[in-house]
C-alpha cells in the first residue's frame, strides 16, 4: 500500500491582507508519512523587501532588520517546492489553510514559474477541528489545549514552532491511520472534502445484570407520556393503515 505522505506548513507574514501587498517572510514544514513524523523539516525566513505591520510583529516578534539578510522568495521558491514534493503524493495540511497560508504561498509561487498548490492537495485543518468539535474554539491554542499538548515554548507564534504544534493537533484529531480510506480519496482526487467526513469509532457492547433491566423498567413506568411511545404507537398505527 502506498504511503501517504503530507506536509504539515505554517507561514508568518507582514501583514495580514495580500492586497495591501504583504508578503511571507518565515515558512515552516514538518513531514509526515502515515500520520507519523519522519524527522524531515523546511524552515525559512524570508526578506519581503517591505516592511512589517506593528500589529504583525506583536503577533510573532519578527522585525525588519532581522530580515534584511535574508533570501527574498524566489531564491528559496525551488527548495520549497522540492521539500513540498506535490508530484509523489503529498498533501498540505495547514490551519486556516484556504482564506490565509495556501493564498499567499500560491501568490509567491505563481511569479516564479511553479504550478501552484491545486486546492485538491489541501486539507484544512481548521475546518476538520470545527466539523469535530461544533461550537467550541478552534484556534491553534485551543486545540493544544484540548489535546494537552504543551505551549510553554510558545511566547511568540513562528512558522515552524507552529508547524510543529499542528502536526501534533493533526495527528490527535484523526485518530489511527486508516491508510486506505485516504489512498482512496486521494486517487478520486477529492481528498481535501472527503477528509473532512472522515470519522473513527470503536464500538462499544454493554451487557445488562437482570437488576438494571428491572430498574430500566421502573423508570419507564414513571415517565408520563413518553414522546418516544407516542412515536411508537404512532408507527404502529401507520403499519396497521398500510395493511388494511
Amino acid at each position: 500500500m502506498s504511503e501517504i505522505v503530507e506536509i504539515v506548513l505554517d507561514i508568518e507574514t507582514t501583514g495580514l491582507s495580500l492586497t495591501k501587498g504583504h508578503k511571507i517572510i518565515e515558512i515552516g514544514c514538518v513531514e509526515l508519512k502515515n500520520r507519523k513524523r519522519t524527522g524531515r523539516v523546511f524552515h525559512k525566513y524570508i526578506n519581503p523587501q517591505r516592511k512589517i505591520d506593528p500589529e504583525a510583529i506583536n503577533v510573532h516578534g519578527i522585525k525588519d532588520e532581522f530580515l534584511t539578510d535574508k533570501p527574498i522568495f524566489s531564491k528559496i521558491a525551488q527548495e520549497f517546492n522540492a521539500f513540498l514534493n506535490l508530484e509523489e503524493n503529498a498533501f498540505i495540511v495547514a490551519h486556516n489553510a484556504i482564506a490565509f497560508d495556501i493564498r499567499f504561498i500560491n501568490h509567491e509561487l505563481a511569479p516564479c514559474g511553479i504550478q501552484i498548490i491545486p486546492q485538491s492537495r489541501v486539507i484544512d485543518s481548521l475546518m476538520i477541528a470545527r466539523k469535530k468539535f461544533p461550537g467550541s474554539p478552534a484556534s491553534l491554542d485551543a486545540l493544544c489545549k484540548r489535546f494537552g499538548i504543551s505551549l510553554e515554548s510558545r511566547q511568540k507564534h513562528g512558522a515552524l514552532l507552529d508547524a510543529e504544534l499542528l502536526a501534533s493537533v493533526y495527528i490527535l484529531m484523526q485518530g489511527p491511520t486508516q491508510n486506505q480510506i485516504f489512498l482512496e480519496a486521494w486517487q478520486k482526487e477529492s481528498y481535501y472534502n472527503e477528509a473532512l467526513a472522515v470519522e473513527s469509532y470503536n464500538e462499544r457492547t454493554f451487557h445488562l445484570s437482570e437488576s438494571d433491566v428491572i430498574m430500566h423498567k421502573g423508570m419507564l413506568q414513571k415517565v408520563n407520556e413518553p414522546l418516544w411511545l407516542k412515536r411508537l404507537n404512532g408507527k404502529k398505527k401507520s403499519l396497521l393503515n398500510k395493511r388494511i
